[in-house]
């Protein structure tokens, strides 16, 4: 799943929170736009499993702060 956090916060630590995400899904994938300050987050992780790692990481929020993108997947690498 991909998900979007539109304002997390003020200041990401973001090494920290990768290193919270990949202690529970190692090829999960963080991503700060710098203009907007949003936070993408691609991951297996079930939506209690993120809050649990974005909490870990100094992210304190809801389910419904998580806005659930559409799959990009496009099934060529049958991954």
């Amino acid at each position: 799943m991909e998900v979007r956090i539109e304002r997390p916060g003020l200041r990401v630590d973001s090494r920290d929170l990768e290193v919270q995400l990949k202690d529970i899904d190692p090829p999960a994938i963080l991503d700060l736009e710098p203009v907007s300050g949003a936070l993408r987050v691609s991951t297996a992780m079930t939506t209690l499993e993120l809050l649990h790692a974005l909490r870990a990481g100094g992210i304190s929020i809801g389910p419904k702060a998580l806005i659930h993108l559409p799959s990009v997947c496009c099934g060529g690498c049958s991954g």
